[in-house]
Formats: C-alpha cells, sequence, structure tokens
C-alpha cells in the first residue's frame, strides 16, 4: 500500500494535511465536514481521470483560516478546570506564584 500524499500550501490543505495541522484524525475532519461544520472543496477532476476514481479519494482543499475557526467554534476553551483547579482566584493565585 502506497503512502498517501498531503498536500499543503500556505492558505490550503487536503484532508490528511487538514488533521495533521489539527492535530486529530482524518475522519473527525471528515465528519465536521459531512456535519457541515467545516467548509472543505471539491477540487474539479483532471484531465486522463475518471470520475469513478476520483470517488474514492475526492480530492478536497481545506483553508487552514477555516480550520481554525471550526476550532475555535466547536472545541471547548481550556480554562481552570482543564488543568482540575477551581477558578477560585486563590487557587489560581498559588499556581501563578510558583511559577
Amino acid at each position: 500500500m502506497g503512502a498517501v500524499s498531503t498536500y499543503v500550501d500556505a492558505e490550503w490543505m487536503d484532508l490528511t494535511a487538514a488533521a495533521k495541522y489539527a492535530h486529530i484524525s482524518r475522519e473527525v475532519i471528515k465528519g465536521a465536514i459531512i456535519a457541515g461544520q467545516l467548509d472543505a472543496y471539491e477540487k474539479p477532476v483532471s484531465r486522463g481521470r475518471s470520475a469513478c476514481a476520483e470517488r474514492k479519494n475526492v480530492l478536497l482543499r481545506i483553508s487552514k483560516a477555516d480550520v481554525d475557526r471550526w476550532i475555535r467554534r466547536s472545541w471547548r476553551k481550556a480554562d481552570a478546570t482543564t488543568f482540575g483547579l477551581s477558578a477560585a482566584a486563590g487557587e489560581i493565585a498559588a499556581l501563578s506564584a510558583t511559577a
């Protein structure tokens, strides 16, 4: 089985690159696209390639800006509870003092 190619440039990525960029699986990215949460654009089929062959591995392009927006909308923002702390000022101040 051959290696999966990854397309990335300053603005656009393929599905594999978008998953690597966000440090998540391709299936999570695909799910977000299917759910309409993340925009992706289908690249037209090149001459000499059959549409049937392309359906198996659709050539998608996803913008980095769209991935960043999706992350901000969909993922929970980190806060004190992320680190097992309460939001109490004393607990956070004590942690800050030791840093």
